[in-house]
């Protein structure tokens, strides 16, 4: 019985197939043939690559890490102009903020909302002057309740140049996990309107895929009788990968690979591409 692949199973596929092909072909000090082969052969002009120094620079600069495979991607095989290339390059040309997004999941959400219901009078206290220390947009006095702005507002909390809350009470709740890896999920967004958002996860074991929401769709955590809601929408359907709207560019940059590899030059006696 023949092994049934999925869509995003089948595209990783294609993409590590490129990628061996490419390895081969740097091992053979063959690689610049090959640009100047894909440059004359690709009539696609409208085809842009981002470069590995755009990369590094804007990952250096912000503190983020973007998945292995869509730098290839990006960087090897290129596609029509689309919102992350846009986004990417505005950052690079304007020296824009990147427009980066963090999420509780829900082991965190309820961590947090436990810990803060335990606090004492003195406790609540500093954690409002914590607050109003990074409230720079003044949201925070538009709440009643504390927890649910916690729970509501995360843009300002975390620094990711730094890694870490900006809120030392967050801070400590995060340090208590001796696993992290599923705690926070970061998300590069590439658009957003008034009506929801979305972009590029670019940790936890959802990394790569993409992520997106409606504004003002929350999720539910029941805590001894009493529902408390926070806002990690963005990342509730995630199931398809980044890349699988771009199968058929790889297919087509898979194809041109394989015909250059097959052709018969010769680069000395007994030596062939």
């Amino acid at each position: 019985m023949a092994l049934e692949l999925s869509e995003q199973d089948l595209t990783l596929s294609l993409l590590n197939e490129h990628r061996e092909h490419l390895d081969n072909l740097i091992k053979r000090n063959t690689y610049d043939k090959w640009k100047k082969y894909k440059e004359t052969n690709l009539t696609d002009a409208n085809i842009s690559c981002i470069s590995k120094e755009d990369f590094d620079s804007i990952e250096a600069k912000h503190g983020i890490s973007i998945p292995k495979e869509i730098k290839y991607f990006y960087q090897e095989i290129g596609c029509p102009k689309d919102d992350f290339y846009y986004q990417i390059n505005r950052m690079i040309s304007a020296d824009n903020q990147l427009i980066l997004m963090f999420q509780y999941s829900e082991a965190f959400a309820t961590a947090l909302i436990q810990y803060y219901l335990k606090l004492s009078n003195v406790e609540l206290i500093l954690l409002s002057k914590e607050i109003e220390a990074i409230d720079e947009r003044g949201l925070y006095k538009s709440y009643t309740d504390t927890l649910e702005y916690l729970l509501s507002e995360t843009q300002d909390f975390y620094d990711f140049r730094k890694q870490r809350f900006n809120i030392p009470f967050l801070q400590k709740i995060y340090e208590t996990f001796d696993n992290k890896d599923n705690l926070l999920v970061h998300l590069f967004v590439t658009w957003i309107h008034c009506g929801g958002a979305g972009g590029v996860i670019l940790n936890t074991n959802k990394k790569g895929y993409l992520g997106g929401c409606v504004h003002g769709d929350w999720l539910k955590i029941t805590i001894d009788g009493t529902d408390y809601w926070y806002n990690s929408n963005c990342f509730v359907n995630t199931e398809k990968h980044y890349l699988i709207p771009h199968k058929e560019a790889i297919i087509k940059d898979l194809e041109l690979i394989r015909k250059f590899i097959n052709k018969k030059t010769w680069i000395g006696p007994f030596k062939r591409l």
